[in-house]
């Protein structure tokens, strides 16, 4: 995975977390029934939550090359109704979401970027679009590794 420090998140007008706490991963992972990937939980370690300005990155539907932005990664603190923890928006979820799907960040617009932990899944990432009943899933990367390889700078800022 690439160099985190190259993200260069900020927290503009939010409070900077700590770093998680082994118990409050443990706690996600017992809600989601699965492991979390360490290579999220790496970034987590990294900045547990924040804006990154190498934000960019683009869906996968054949035909398609749409770009997506991250306005802000999400948060694990133990205050679990904090704007901006993970679990605050696991429980808003869509509804029939699989119990191992997790909102981990978000771009702005109400659409949700989420680690799909089902097998079938296997730890890709996806975005939840909360206002297109025809394509409400769309895949981005097999991996949050991958996910994290992937982002670019904004085109006015490159």
């Amino acid at each position: 995975m690439r160099d985190l420090n190259e993200l260069n998140i900020t927290h503009p007008g939010r409070p900077i977390m700590p770093p998680p706490t082994p118990e409050q991963i443990a706690f996600v992972e017992n809600l989601v029934g699965a492991k979390l990937p360490s290579s999220y939980v790496a970034l987590l370690m990294f900045s547990n939550g924040g804006c990154p300005e190498v934000c960019i990155f683009y869906d996968r539907t054949e035909g398609s090359h749409k770009e997506w932005s991250i306005d802000h990664f999400f948060h694990i603190t133990s205050d679990l109704d904090s704007t901006g923890n993970v679990v605050l928006y696991y429980r808003h979820r869509w509804p029939g979401a699989p119990r191992e799907i997790l909102p981990i960040a978000d771009n702005g617009f109400g659409d949700l970027i989420c680690l799909d932990l089902t097998e079938p899944g296997r730890d890709r990432v996806i975005v939840w679009v909360h206002d297109d009943p025809d394509l409400p899933i769309v895949e981005v990367a097999d991996s949050f590794e991958e996910f994290i390889d992937s982002l670019t700078l904004p085109p006015d800022n490159g």
